[in-house]
């Protein structure tokens, strides 16, 4: 018996091939659907094969909507960017974190150190490990519980000032070496970095409640891998100014780690947030701190009007006559501002006034 088809049965297989698809409602669901070829083609029958389809089932299948979710496209050459709004977001916490360093650290330098909001921009790790010195303190940071690295890099012109400043020297612009920490040096300037996260966590409350750590403290940035180089990163630049250097700073957060704290990063949320949380417990705290403050209370005895002729003459037991009588009640003021007419008097040996009434505002 020969293995090839002869011409009837190869019309037929291509007839079943190219035939419309049959209609679902004369279709059995029970069990697979058969295509017969017509016998009086080939005189005999023969049942396609289960995984032969025609080419209309074929598109209809394709064009058929996916149940899961939707594929969105992603490309690697240029990687997401936050929004615009997202970037403010991070300049108003990142202004926060300047602000609070600067207070934080001059304790710890002994003396006073500004700290200062350059820029926040959005560049690719490449280019961030770019421009990097090297050597310098390259630290990286985990932000729990948030996943992924953030990076800090304090160049050596800034590095070896803070430590100067710490051990009670006084630095100059043109004494920075350019040699890697020792052992001893990554330990004193661990201390300011962990004044500058503790800073870094008090100013992201109000997005989420983070307590980001120093994993390791690096020499050479270029040869630690903690980000993709195609990862897109958020830049923000700092400036520090210690006795006469001045110098800047980078902290550099994967955009893949905040990506889903979108919905927060809203200074408008921030505000509504912050007065919701305004209890009857805060509002006792400021009822009772502002009634221990202290509020100058003035009584005038009386105003009258002389000629510098007079005020140079003035000499001790001249009498300086006022147009007051003397029945009528003086004028105490609150902050310089009038409330009450008092009558004097003493109290306990000393000097007092008592309110007869409130002054009316004509």
């Amino acid at each position: 018996m020969s293995d090839s088809l002869s011409q009837n049965q190869a019309e037929s297989l291509l007839r079943a091939v190219n035939a419309p698809p049959p209609d679902k409602a004369t279709q059995d669901h029970s069990g697979p659907v058969s295509h017969r070829i017509d016998p009086s083609h080939s005189g005999s029958e023969s049942t396609s094969p289960p995984h032969l389809k025609t080419r209309e089932a074929v598109d209809s299948v394709a064009d058929r909507p996916s149940s899961g979710p939707a594929v969105q496209p992603y490309d690697f050459r240029a990687p997401p960017q936050l929004r615009r709004d997202q970037v403010q977001a991070l300049h108003v916490l990142s202004d926060v974190v300047a602000m609070q360093f600067s207070r934080s650290v001059s304790t710890l330098m002994r003396g006073e150190i500004d700290c200062q909001l350059m820029d926040v921009d959005q560049c690719r790790h490449q280019d961030f490990v770019c421009q990097m010195d090297d050597p310098s303190c390259y630290c990286v940071i985990e932000p729990r519980p948030l996943s992924g690295q953030w990076m800090l890099d304090i160049p050596s012109k800034l590095l070896f000032a803070m430590i100067d400043r710490m051990l009670g020297g006084e630095p100059f612009p043109d004494d920075s070496p350019q040699r890697p920490m020792t052992d001893i040096e990554k330990r004193l300037i661990g201390r300011v970095v962990d004044k500058f996260l503790d800073n870094v966590s008090e100013a992201w409350q109000q997005v989420i409640a983070i307590h980001p750590v120093v994993a390791s403290i690096e020499n050479h940035p270029h040869c630690v891998a903690s980000a993709s180089p195609n990862e897109s990163v958020v830049r923000v630049r700092y400036s520090a100014t210690i006795s006469s250097v001045r110098g800047e700073f980078w902290l550099a957060i994967p955009i893949s780690t905040i990506d889903h704290l979108s919905d927060r990063m809203n200074p408008e949320s921030w505000e509504n947030e912050m007065s919701k949380a305004s209890t009857e417990a805060s509002r006792q705290t400021i009822t009772q701190q502002l009634a221990d403050a202290p509020i100058n209370v003035v009584v005038n005895l009386a105003k009258s009007t002389i000629s510098t002729r007079d005020l140079l003459g003035l000499s001790v037991g001249d009498v300086i006559a006022t147009e007051k009588p003397v029945a009528e009640p003086m004028e105490l003021a609150i902050s310089n501002v009038p409330k009450f007419n008092v009558r004097a008097g003493a109290f306990q040996k000393k000097v007092a006034v008592q309110i007869e009434s409130t002054v009316v505002k004509h």
